[in-house]
């Protein structure tokens, strides 16, 4: 695999986990049926509620949130927002 296929490669495999996280906090704002970020504690869908957390956390670290948004020159306050509507 060259240089670019494992770029491309990786950009897929984190944008596939922001995906993934954006449709379990979207699930977990649908079932509130509130235009909030829901809290985490309350949520019983474990998957739902890691997503919650991940979303909400405010750590720079790889494979954080915030680093994902880095890495795709996303607004982590906007796409926040936009999450709960």
């Amino acid at each position: 695999m060259s240089g670019h296929d494992s770029t491309a490669a990786y950009a897929r495999l984190w944008s596939a986990v922001m995906s993934q996280a954006l449709a379990d906090v979207r699930a977990a704002v649908k079932r509130t049926r509130k235009a909030v970020m829901p809290n985490p504690e309350a949520v019983k869908n474990a998957d739902h509620r890691e997503s919650i957390q991940w979303v909400m956390s405010d750590s720079k670290r790889p494979g954080g949130f915030l680093w994902c948004c880095d890495i795709f020159d996303f607004n982590p306050d906007f796409v926040r927002a936009e999450i709960v509507k």
